[in-house]
């Protein structure tokens, strides 16, 4: 043991020499090899500059104790100790504890602080089972979450003097932005458990049409274990064209759509998949895409065996073709690029025919709770509105301009109008009406409602009343609805 004791001792330390030494004013690390006069002084310089422990901080090495105290997880400051020995550390495995003259230096080799020039942590592992556990924690340990892109940029703009070159900030955002790569603790065990990462029910497949590449590489996402991958194989484009006879009437969207090729040969496959596209161009009639939609859309759902067989040898435009076969191709249901755009007569026959559905719906009557009926529950309403926003709205002193207006008695209750002339309005829906007191237009249409509630309760047939009760302002509407 004492030969492993010395040995280690060799190779860890944690004896400072220049332990009354100051810290260096100028960084040692920003001195170059041929700055380093003296050995021994740049091993002091660097110790008490990169290798002490001397601040701690709640969000790095500050924890709390089940009694409330703060307490440093490396349990600095450590007690000095005068000879290397190795213990028990308490759970049954040995600990090394080295020789140390100062409270707060970090175990570190000597050579590798002056060769690498930055903070070092050297720790010995002396048992299996604490390189199982130093290996567990590193490849399961949770990384805080990256920052936003704009905060990442304010903090550097913040951080950066107004001199300092653009250049600088914007490498600065690039090596934050490249850097950062966010993977959750539920990752990190589907990846250490060899567990696919996702779950589809149904296959996913990629055509890639954008050139007739007649090998790619297979691919190595795949959860299913490949000897192949990794190399080339057929393209889907050439792997169609070499499909055996009795798929003869099958187009490339079909096939794939409802076929798979595994080791060279196609399966037919329980639920459809779900088939994608590269790439997608511009469906606009005569636009400057619109040879490469023809090729995309004569691909897909024209059968045929190669290009010279579909193009005469390049005599034949795509677009001819997809006018030649625009029947074929429009009986297949399943349409990923969808029709052409931008054609004159179809969109005077869709204006023909949105104008002969507005002119019905002109005829047709409805009233306004069929309105009502067709929002739904909870209906949303635009309700934006430039009010307040205007200049004239900026622009007006809406705190004084009242005061002008009202005398210094109305103001005083303004906290109470509300309150009050609500108290009011109810003690006049509760006042006792006097039929008497009707004038006579009010008693014709109180008698008419009268003698027809009368005719109801007697069970006489007679037709719904409907009567609108209409007037100018203080005529009494209110007292004949109170009346009737």
């Amino acid at each position: 043991m004492n030969e492993v004791v010395q040995y280690l001792d060799n190779l860890v330390t944690t004896i400072n020499p220049g332990l009354d030494m100051p810290v260096p004013e100028r960084h040692p690390c920003q001195k170059q090899k041929s700055e380093i006069r003296d050995d021994q002084q740049d091993y002091i310089d660097l110790i008490n500059k990169l290798q002490r422990h001397t601040r701690c901080s709640p969000g790095y090495c500050l924890r709390i104790d089940k009694e409330g105290r703060q307490f440093c997880r490396f349990k600095y400051p450590k007690k000095i100790v005068e000879k290397t020995f190795v213990r028990d550390d308490g759970h049954g495995q040995p600990e090394l504890v080295t020789a140390r003259n100062d409270l707060y230096i970090n175990p570190h080799s000597r050579l590798q602080l002056q060769g690498w020039r930055a903070n070092v942590d050297l720790k010995p592992i002396l048992s299996i089972h604490a390189a199982l556990q130093y290996i567990s924690k590193y490849a399961s340990k949770a990384e805080p979450r990256s920052a936003a892109f704009s905060d990442i940029l304010n903090q550097i703009l913040n951080e950066s003097q107004p001199e300092d070159p653009l250049l600088t900030s914007v490498q600065k955002l690039l090596l934050h932005s490249v850097a950062e790569w966010d993977i959750s603790a539920q990752e990190t065990c589907h990846i250490l458990l060899g567990t696919p990462l996702y779950h589809s029910s149904r296959q996913f497949v990629i055509l890639n049409l954008s050139n007739e590449i007649p090998r790619w590489i297979r691919g190595t996402g795949e959860s299913e274990k490949s000897p192949d991958s990794g190399r080339t194989e057929k393209s889907p484009l050439v792997a169609y064209w070499d499909r055996p006879t009795e798929l003869e009437e099958f187009s490339l969207f079909q096939l794939y759509l409802t076929h798979r090729l595994v080791k060279n040969r196609w399966k037919e496959c329980q639920k459809e998949n779900i088939v994608r596209i590269f790439l997608r161009p511009s469906p606009l009639r005569e636009g400057p895409q619109w040879e490469d939609f023809c090729h995309i859309k004569v691909l897909l759902h024209v059968c045929h065996r190669d290009l010279q067989q579909l193009t005469e040898n390049e005599t034949i435009a795509w677009s001819t073709l997809y006018n030649n076969h625009l029947e074929e191709i429009n009986t297949d249901p399943i349409d990923l690029l969808g029709q052409p755009i931008g054609n004159a007569e179809n969109e005077i026959v869709v204006e023909e025919e949105e104008q002969l559905i507005e002119d019905d719906e002109e005829d047709e009557f409805r009233f306004d709770w069929m309105f009502l009926a067709e929002m739904g529950l909870n209906p949303s309403f635009n309700c934006s509105s430039d009010l307040g926003s205007r200049d004239m709205d900026r622009n007006h002193d809406w705190i004084n301009d009242p005061r002008q207006r009202y005398n210094d008695t109305d103001l005083r209750d303004i906290d109470t109008f509300i309150s009050s002339d609500s108290r009011i309005s109810t003690e006049e829906e509760n006042l006792t009406v006097d039929y008497q007191t009707l004038n006579d237009n009010q008693k014709k249409v109180f008698n008419r409602i009268e003698s027809h509630y009368h005719d109801v309760l007697v069970e006489h047939q007679v037709e719904p009343l409907r009567i609108i009760v209409m007037e100018t302002a203080g005529t009494g509407k209110t007292y004949l609805i109170e009346a009737i």
